[in-house]
């Protein structure tokens, strides 16, 4: 998948969250953590790409490193969770996208170093690139017809 259509899903799911538990803050914040989530997995593209960035673990992990901080910076715990938690969604959803590439992602590392997914399309491909598109328009749509409580 290009960089592009991952930030676009990333932010897509930020932006559904910032409609669901946010106020005015966090219809900015909440779509550039999904979308800074939605990148941060490609930052090993020097060194054995799709494996230390591309699993559960490193996503959890950093994730909780950023919580931290965002509670160290005194916002409030429900904001520094829901961002987060886009930060995380975001990650994931970059993880999901490159799953259905040939080449998978090493979901299980560092306990297990083989790619796996869905292995249905070629990076780069149209129809890949596409069906992330759509899902990202879809969580925008959602996100402008949902009510927040």
């Amino acid at each position: 998948m290009r960089r592009l259509t991952h930030a676009f899903t990333g932010f897509s799911i930020g932006f559904l969250a910032a409609r669901l538990w946010g106020g005015n803050l966090a219809l900015a914040a909440y779509p550039l953590l999904g979308l800074l989530g939605g990148i941060f997995p490609d930052f090993d593209l020097k060194s054995c790409h799709r494996v230390y960035l591309h699993n559960l673990f490193s996503s959890v992990a950093v994730t909780s490193g950023l919580y931290g901080v965002l509670v160290g910076s005194g916002l409030p715990t429900v904001v520094s969770g829901v961002g987060s938690a886009c930060f995380l969604a975001g990650w994931l959803s970059h993880i999901l996208l490159d799953s259905l590439t040939l080449r998978g992602v090493a979901l299980l590392y560092p306990f297990d170093k083989r790619m796996r997914g869905l292995r249905l399309i070629r990076s780069g491909d149209w129809r890949g690139e596409a069906l992330a598109w759509l899902i990202g328009l879809g969580l925008i749509y959602l996100g402008f017809i949902v009510s927040r409580p």
